[in-house]
């Protein structure tokens, strides 16, 4: 493993906020009838992302590249 310095403050670097931004774009501007809907949709959504390689894919090129470059091939 290896640590890699974060400037302090960095959501464009947080897989988090990118996973956010994509539920937001594909429930916004949406009427749900119940919270259970909306709960299902979600669920659904994420369901979607349950593949390591794509979530691997929030992570931007050169954190990842910076991540593994001392890991042995």
């Amino acid at each position: 493993m290896r640590l890699l310095p974060l400037p302090p403050y960095s959501p464009e670097l947080n897989p988090v906020e990118r996973f956010g931004g994509l539920l937001k774009a594909r429930t916004a501007n949406r009427l749900y009838p119940t919270l259970h809907r909306l709960e299902e949709h979600l669920i659904a959504i994420a369901r979607d992302w349950s593949a390591p390689a794509k979530v691997a894919g929030l992570i931007h090129g050169w954190l990842s590249a910076a991540a593994n470059f001392s890991v042995p091939a």
